[in-house]
C-alpha cells in the first residue's frame, strides 16, 4: 500500500513539473578567456641538403630525406 502511495505521489509530482528531483545547476557553457596569450605561429626557412648527390630543399636534414623517399630519388 505504501509503495502505491509513493509510486502516485511521484507521478503526480512528475505531471506537475519538467522533472521533480531537479537541483539547482550553475551556467555550465562554454567560456573564453579572451586574456591568454596565443601561441605565435613558427615561421621556419627551407635549407638547401644534399643527399647522395641528389639536392634538396627542406627544413632539416631528415625531413630532407623523407622528401627523397617521397619522390623515390632514394
Amino acid at each position: 500500500m505504501k509503495r502505491m502511495l509513493l509510486m502516485t505521489a511521484l507521478m503526480m509530482a512528475a505531471a506537475q513539473s519538467n522533472d521533480p528531483f531537479r537541483t539547482p545547476r550553475r551556467n555550465t557553457g562554454v567560456r573564453r578567456n579572451d586574456n591568454q596569450r596565443k601561441p605565435k605561429p613558427v615561421v621556419r626557412e627551407l635549407r638547401e641538403f644534399t643527399v647522395k648527390g641528389h639536392t634538396i630543399m627542406a627544413y632539416s636534414r631528415k625531413d630532407a630525406i623523407t622528401r627523397l623517399k617521397l619522390k623515390k630519388k632514394i
